[in-house]
């Protein structure tokens, strides 16, 4: 049912009742070595040649004599002997036109657009088998037979260019340059145009440069102005103004500025002048254009002018940034009030990226503090501050430093740091912390972030903690974690203070201790089996260590009650002061969750732990327990959990790259490709671009390339193959691999077949790839030339 509604036709019946047979009618005609399936071979070319036409972009019915000519090169050698040359054909076409079910035809007539009956000498491809072709064809080139014709027997220009564009795609850029040829002999300037661009593209310029002004006299206006760019460039200034102007007298709105720009840079400015005028008169798309149409009238001392004329593009493309070059003018200019006001408007815009805030309103600012009015645009930075603009507080701050106004900085920035505003994206407090620091009132800040700390806010106690620490205040610091720190802070500020805490601890060597605060920082909510497997992971990292694995288990005895932040806080005075004794006499003697950890049952227990969580399903805590198991020395432990969280779906534990998710990894490292393969592709034949790379990646890594390109092959990725191979320095079979990208449309894999040939030094081939492209057999093309038309364009 897909199918059929895929197909686009109007009797869907026929496809659900007959598309089988068709398929199977035109996949299994016989053999050619057989006398009575001759008829059957040659049937099929003609069906082929028509799927290839409609797939390439043909919508006329198609010529018999088109399918005559193009079946040729469909056919094998063996067969061609085969077939009577003077009769083929009747038998084919009898073939191809068989009725299938008694209700369609692979080739079947076409009605007349007016009165009765059938349109002579021409057939249309049923729609199925065009639907059928696009995807069973979809990375094959048809064979020079097709192309020529093509070119002998296309209805339409429109179906020239069509093909001609095919054809290129494919690296045939001699059939494409004669199609587009014969269209523009017809008088299709679109064509001629195109082949222009084609000509250019294979860097034959000289020819490029004919045709482009062939289709500029045919009246193609774009023409018109490449035309008067190709002889600018070559220092035919005069001719160029002459075709720049018959653009803009044809209605390009961006000739005039070039007629101008050229006439101004001649010397000529009183005619240029008036170019310009012209061009004010058109909405451009270009900001580029815009900008030299402003340019102009302020020169002209036409500012109000240039401030009218701006508004009305802000809404195009380069929009915000008019306005901005507009403000920047007229401040140059002296205009200091209008500039400010252009400034202002700007700020308001929601066309400015992020980061262009802060350099538009510091060249705002810095322009009124020229003309002294530094107050006025404190007010105006304020105002921005209280609607939200971070970039505005900022500004504030500076000015007011830079006036030695630190207290009113303090005082003003306060004002924002409520419990509301606190969060982790607005560091207000942290600000004020800095700004008394730097006024050498480190007492004030230090006081400043424990009133933020006692009331809840982890960023506070972190800052005033590393605050300590550079001081070599450690013990201090540890004091607040422990007395003044919040009873139960949750949440992603907390998951920050850790994950920050922990990274200063590290940096200082402090590594167990690290290891404590970010391995909770990931749950905010650490509980019992949490620290078992904690204790597992420690035990694995210091049993070489007699005294770092006996520390570890008493530290496991001496667990109690206490709630896991408690636990974290104990971890960290026992790692930052050593008073280890005085932690023992605190804490009461209580077992934790779990029993004591020994070496011979660690992997038992382990995978116990592992099985109940398994069968709770409690994802969040699989995931977490599956990576600290398989970082302490447990992966068949690991490789279950990962197994199971994938087979239930929880792709978020997976890595931006597929193929180096845990699961695969571990797999990986166990010598199971195989199953990881499996898992990646998850039974899909045709599976999505990021995951057929991931597993050609493992595949690769596993010295399998053969079998990666296989799995490529099967996708009909060969850009993928290319760039595989390419990657292994197998240039030779890269090149092979573009020349068949192309095969299947992909229009950029000559430019990558002649790079390589580039690198590898055989830039003569390189230059002659790009300038004639492909033959039929793969092989570089030989020179070839398109030859003028002999008379203009009518």
């Amino acid at each position: 049912m897909a199918a059929a509604l895929e197909t686009g036709g109007t009797d869907i019946t026929q496809v659900l009742a007959a598309a089988p047979d068709l398929v199977a009618h035109y996949e299994d005609p016989g053999d050619a070595g057989d006398p009575d399936s001759t008829d059957g071979v040659c049937g099929k070319a003609l069906i082929s040649a028509a799927m290839d036409a409609h797939r390439l972009g043909v919508t006329e019915p198609l010529p018999l004599a088109f399918l005559r000519d193009a079946a040729f090169g469909y056919l094998r050698p063996h067969e061609i002997s085969a077939v009577d040359p003077d009769s083929w054909f009747t038998g084919a076409l009898a073939y191809a036109r068989t009725m299938i079910k008694r209700v369609v035809r692979p080739l079947q007539d076409v009605p007349c657009t007016s009165g009765m009956g059938a349109r002579p000498g021409v057939v249309a491809l049923a729609d199925y088998l065009q639907e059928y072709g696009r995807r069973r064809r979809c990375d094959e080139a048809p064979p020079d037979s097709f192309w020529q014709a093509a070119l002998d027997h296309a209805q339409s220009d429109a179906d020239r260019r069509a093909i001609a564009k095919a054809a290129e795609e494919r690296g045939r850029l001699r059939y494409a340059a004669l199609l587009l040829r014969r269209a523009a002999q017809g008088g299709d300037r679109e064509a001629a145009a195109d082949l222009a661009r084609l000509l250019d593209r294979a860097g034959r310029t000289t020819e490029a440069h004919r045709w482009w002004r062939w289709a500029a006299e045919a009246g193609h206006v774009r023409a018109m102005v490449t035309a008067g760019t190709n002889l600018q460039r070559h220092g035919q200034v005069g001719e160029a103004l002459r075709w720049w102007v018959r653009a803009a007298e044809a209605g390009d709105i961006d000739a005039p500025c070039l007629v101008a720009y050229h006439l101004d840079a001649a010397g000529r400015g009183e005619e240029a002048r008036d170019w310009w005028e012209r061009a004010t008169q058109a909405q451009h798309e270009y900001y580029y254009v815009n900008r030299s149409i402003m340019v102009f009238l302020l020169e002209e001392g036409r500012s109000d002018e240039a401030i009218a004329w701006a508004p009305r593009r802000c809404s195009y493309s380069g929009g915000a940034g008019d306005c901005h070059v507009l403000a920047r003018l007229l401040h140059r200019q002296g205009r200091t009030e209008d500039a400010i006001t252009w400034w202002k408007r700007l700020m308001d815009t929601k066309d400015l990226d992020d980061g262009d805030y802060e350099y538009v309103l510091r060249e705002a600012t810095d322009a009124m503090a020229e003309a002294g009015k530094v107050e006025e645009a404190i007010v105006w930075l304020r105002e921005l501050a209280d609607r939200g603009n971070w970039y505005a507080r900022s500004e504030v701050v500076e000015r007011l430093k830079a006036l030695d106004r630190v207290d009113e900085a303090v005082r003003w920035l306060k004002d924002y740091a409520t419990p509301q505003a606190n969060t982790i994206g607005d560091h207000t407090v942290g600000w004020v912390a800095d700004l008394l620091e730097d006024d050498g009132r480190a007492p004030e800040a230090l006081a400043w972030l424990q009133q933020w700390a006692t009331a809840g806010d982890w960023p506070a106690l972190a800052r005033a903690v590393a605050s300590l620490q550079a001081r070599g205040r450690t013990e201090e610091a540890f004091r607040w974690l422990a007395d003044e720190g919040p009873s139960s802070p949750a949440g992603v500020d907390r998951t920050r203070a850790l994950c920050r805490m922990g990274c200063l601890l590290h940096a200082a060597g402090r590594r167990s201790l690290a290891l404590i605060l970010v391995q909770e920082a990931v749950d905010p909510f650490c509980n019992g089996e949490r620290l078992f497997l904690w204790l597992i992971e420690a035990h694995e990292r210091f049993r070489t260590d007699a005294a770092s694995a006996q520390a570890v288990r008493e530290w496991y005895e001496a667990c109690s009650s206490l709630d896991a932040s408690g636990m974290m806080l104990a971890a960290s005075l026992l790692d930052a002061t050593g008073a280890y004794e005085d932690l023992l006499g605190r804490i009461t003697a209580a077992r934790a969750c779990a029993p004591p950890v020994g070496e011979a049952e660690d992997k038992r227990q382990v995978r116990d732990w592992m099985q109940a969580r398994i069968d709770s399903g409690d994802t969040r805590t699989i995931g977490r327990a599956a990576s600290v198991a398989e970082r302490s020395g447990f992966p068949a432990e690991a490789l279950r959990a990962h197994q199971y969280l994938y087979d239930a779906g929880h792709w978020w534990l997976a890595a931006p790259d597929p193929s180096r998710t845990p699961l695969v990894l571990l797999l990986e490292a166990r010598g199971r490709v195989d199953e990881a393969v499996h898992h990646l592709l998850a039974g899909d034949d045709d599976p999505h671009y990021f995951t057929r790379w991931a597993v050609t990646d493992l595949l690769t890594r596993s010295g399998r390339l053969e079998d990666a390109v296989a799995l490529l092959r099967r996708s009909h990725d060969f850009s993928g193959i290319a760039r595989l191979y390419e990657k292994e320095g197998r240039n030779e079979a890269a090149a092979t691999a573009w020349r068949r990208s192309a095969d299947g449309g992909n229009w950029y894999a000559i430019d990558e077949a002649v790079r390589l040939l580039d690198q590898e030094g055989r830039h003569d081939q390189g230059r002659q790839l790009r300038r004639y492209g492909w033959d039929q057999k793969g092989a570089i093309a030989e020179p070839w030339t398109c030859p003028p038309l002999t008379t203009g364009p009518s």
